[in-house]
């Protein structure tokens, strides 16, 4: 969470005697003002979960739908699509961390007229695979899929991990879409908590 120039990172509670801040990498010369943990109150914890669930937009229902293929998955690509935002698919393989671009494709079991699309980034307090840029494609049959239907960034996403939601210029009608992370803004590969369309 952002605050102003303040950035707020919720963890796990633990218990610890000593903590260490390690800078990995900065865009010019690292500068702290003041840096601080807090121990927040097991009350405040449940309802800041509660408030993560109900803010997130679930768009279309996702009662019939299944994973056709994913070009990587260290974790599997159902976890983008299980309407559980602790959950999530990512490209960090027993081989290692597998770089954009990577793409997972949709059957949302009929078609659809969509609108736009969601993407939930990790919830779990890591910014690493985050998208923060991407390509969209929907098609009838899974196999055409002709020029995207959107491409873009996500302005801001690792200080501001927040469901985003891209509309779409006009409708489009199809059974399968496909989503590819054509570059991740930390860490080189690719994650996803929620993956979701708006349509009808």
């Amino acid at each position: 969470t952002c605050i102003g120039a303040r950035r707020l990172w919720r963890g796990q509670s633990i218990t610890s005697e000593k903590i260490r801040l390690r800078i990995a990498r900065a865009a010019a010369c690292p500068a702290l003002c003041e840096f601080g943990v807090y121990l927040e109150p097991e009350s405040s914890r449940r309802e800041a979960g509660k408030a993560l669930g109900s803010a997130v937009e679930q768009g279309l229902s996702r009662k019939n739908w299944k994973i056709v293929s994913a070009t990587c998955a260290g974790a599997p690509a159902e976890n983008a699509i299980d309407n559980n935002p602790a959950t999530l698919w990512h490209t960090h393989t027993e081989a290692g961390r597998q770089p954009p671009p990577q793409a997972v494709v949709v059957d949302m079991g009929q078609e659809h007229q969509l609108t736009g699309f969601l993407y939930l980034p990790r919830q779990d307090g890591n910014a690493i695979g985050t998208v923060d840029q991407y390509a969209f494609h929907v098609s009838a049959d899974g196999k055409t899929w002709g020029e995207p239907v959107t491409t873009g960034e996500f302005s801001n996403i690792v200080n501001s991990p927040e469901q985003k939601k891209v509309m779409f210029k006009q409708p489009v009608k199809g059974r399968y879409f496909k989503f590819t992370a054509l570059h991740a803004a930390a860490g080189n590969c690719v994650s996803a908590a929620e993956i979701g369309v708006t349509g009808k």
